[in-house]
């Protein structure tokens, strides 16, 4: 049963290490992806090779079973021993590609010039707007206060940071869809891309709406208050004056397992794939970080149900088990 799965364990991440090489673009990670996935496989052949020896060894000689199996799992470790080191140290090089870049709100696929950025950014506000908003006055979806256009922006669920990586094809994803795209304030939208707050699919309460609860992911967020975070973007006293009072004294502990956003059934859909990506990221790196509030269970509240969704959890547990392989030493 051991081998059993450590065989299927092997498998999942040579799928997970072919989908990431298939669109990598760093010659250096590729060839760094490809021998991990030929080590796997040697691997891989290795514990047939000893299942069946296994299999026939206790079949000949069931009274040595015990003794057999122990003395082969210790010949297995040992041989496996550098591979196992190997991941454990590439792993988190890998993860590093998840990492939101320093200014992530400022890093785009769009074409070179501020000119053609901005217009890009708007006609995507544009398409936004008229989705939710269409005759209706601007308001921050998250927050679901009015506030004044230079207040909002147009963020995307799935980073377009990371979309310059070639991520969004791997699970389709249309970068600018509207089905990737959310209107909110600069509050919001700055500890989105910094992978700050996630927000999770919660059970249909709401008849005819897709509902997802924000929940703060690093603890030294939650006394922070949002005007705060926004005059960070623009300089202080910058902030127009409708935005600041509708922002006041407001900290993101209040809206911490409070606040909701809601897409209505009747539009396109939010892509789940895309939060349920922003929150195994946030996690990981939260988690790494000694960050994460403790009254955040990601594995209880994440219920990813489309399948693209799920295909991506299953995309971190092998990240995940890859960074954490281990043998017991023989004794």
């Amino acid at each position: 049963t051991q081998l059993t799965n450590e065989i299927a364990a092997k498998d999942d991440e040579i799928k997970a290490l072919f989908e990431q090489w298939q669109q990598c673009s760093d010659p250096a990670l590729e060839a760094k992806l490809q021998w991990r996935m030929e080590m796997l496989q040697a691997d891989k052949r290795g514990l047939l090779d000893l299942k069946k020896t296994l299999a026939a060894a206790a079949a000949a000689q069931p009274q040595q079973d015990s003794h057999l199996v122990a003395m082969m799992e210790r010949v297995i470790s040992n041989q496996l021993a550098p591979i196992t080191n190997y991941i454990q140290l590439s792993a988190p090089l890998v993860w590093e590609i998840f990492r939101p870049p320093s200014n992530p709100s400022t890093t785009t696929d769009a074409p070179t010039g501020n000119a053609l950025k901005r217009a890009a950014q708007n006609a995507f506000f544009d398409n936004l707007k008229q989705a939710y908003m269409a005759g209706g006055k601007l308001k921050c979806m998250v927050l679901g206060v009015e506030l004044p256009r230079s207040a909002l922006s147009a963020g995307h669920l799935f980073p377009k940071w990371l979309a310059t990586k070639k991520y969004d094809n791997v699970f389709g994803f249309e970068v600018d869809s509207v089905r990737n795209g959310v209107i909110w304030c600069t509050a919001i939208e700055k500890v989105w891309d910094e992978q700050r707050v996630s927000f999770f699919l919660q059970p249909e309460t709401k008849p005819g709406q897709q509902v997802y609860l924000l929940r703060v992911m690093y603890s030294d967020l939650l006394d922070v208050k949002l005007v705060d975070v926004a005059q960070q973007m623009v300089g202080k006293n910058m902030l127009p004056v409708a935005y600041k009072a509708a922002l006041g004294d407001t900290k993101y502990r209040d809206l911490d397992g409070k606040v909701e956003l809601t897409f209505p059934t009747s539009h396109a859909q939010p892509y789940q794939g895309a939060f349920v990506w922003q929150a195994l990221a946030a996690h990981h790196f939260a988690s790494s970080a000694g960050k994460l509030p403790a009254t955040v269970d990601v594995q209880a509240i994440l219920t990813p149900s489309s399948p693209v969704a799920q295909k991506i959890k299953t995309y971190f547990d092998s990240m995940r088990a890859a960074a954490q392989l281990s043998f017991d030493a023989p004794g």
